[in-house]
Order: C-alpha cells, then structure tokens, then sequence
C-alpha cells in the first residue's frame, strides 16, 4: 500500500522551509550580529538600577530632625519624585482625601507643632478633572517640609508618627510609619521599617 502526498501540501512544506532558512540565514548575517552586539553592550551599560526603574518607587522620603541655633527642634521630611508622580500639598486649602499629612501619637513629652516652611513653595492652580474640579496645590518636584516640634528635654521618650498622602498617577494611599525618640537629651527620627 502507498500513500500519495497531495501536490499543495508538498508545496506548502517547501515554500514553509524555504522561508525559514532565508530568515535564519539572514540573522547570521554580519552586520545583524553587530546591532546584536551593540544592543546587549547597551543593556549591560545601564546597570542594575536602570534595568529596574519601571517597578521602582514613584517616590523618595528621607526623614531628619533639625535643631536651631535658638533651642528650637524641627522635623523635616524630604520628598523625591520620580517618574512624573504627584501629590497634593499639605498646604492646599481644600479639604482633600489624600492630602500629604504627618501627625504623631499624643504624648506629654513630644507635640507636632505647625507646618513651618515648603520648599519650594507649590502655588494654588485650577485643575479641571472631575474630581478636583478648582484650585488644587500640587506637588511635582522634589520639596522639603519642616514641622515645628515641641519637645520635652528632660524626658526620655519614644513617640510614633505617620505620613500619609496618595501617590499620583498609581492613584495609591501612601502610609509611611516613623518614629521619634529621645535618649539622653539626643534627639533622632527612623523610618519604621527601613
């Protein structure tokens, strides 16, 4: 018994291989391996930060206590933005759900006094979007926040605090945990966490 192949199929087949090693022959081409080459030169080049900046952070905090020359203490709290993120200032008037807020726990040895200084300043803008729909203060570059403190000098103490805020465009609820303590008249911040 023999089995006969149908014309087309055997066509198609050679057409089919035919079409495959052009193309392979064609990628082993010179001038293709050198593009190869000078594209994964290229990646190694950018270093393992580089290579993760799609998944990173939107945002950066530092957080630091500051003390005058005048016995004064202060926190501040550096934010670095990346990637076009956003958020509202804590000094839009306006009561926003998400506004960029600090507050600590309630303690006889340690108060969070009132926002001293943004820098740099955000300005009040109208953004059309239907849910902010007038005036908003965004904040889309890196900006510094001191907090005046009112701490207890005598006491050794150990106090915890939250910033929150939503991070945009992620559209996320941000709650970063801190805490401030005294031992021995020396004053400090950490990030929960870090």
């Amino acid at each position: 018994m023999t089995i006969e192949l149908r014309p087309w199929l055997t066509t198609t087949r050679r057409i089919l291989l035919l079409t495959i090693l052009i193309t392979l022959s064609a990628c082993s081409a010179s001038g293709d391996n050198v593009k190869i080459n000078e594209v994964s030169q290229d990646l190694e080049n950018l270093g393992p930060v580089d290579l993760l900046s799609k998944n990173a952070e939107p945002y950066h905090s530092k957080f630091l206590i500051l003390n005058h020359k005048d016995g004064s203490t202060s926190l501040l709290i550096d934010m670095e933005l990346y990637g076009g993120s956003y958020f509202i200032s804590p000094k839009a008037k306006r009561p926003f759900k998400g506004k960029f807020n600090v507050s600590i726990d309630q303690d006889s040895s340690l108060s969070l006094g009132d926002l001293i200084s943004e820098t740099p300043p955000s300005t009040a803008l109208y953004d059309p979007h239907p849910f902010i729909d007038g005036e908003v203060n965004w904040i889309n570059v890196n900006t510094r926040y001191e907090y005046a403190l009112n701490v207890n000098p005598d006491e050794d103490f150990e106090v915890s605090g939250r910033l929150t805020f939503v991070i945009e465009p992620r559209c996320t609820l941000e709650t970063l945990e801190f805490v401030i303590s005294q031992r021995d008249g020396e004053l400090s911040v950490a990030r929960v966490g870090d």
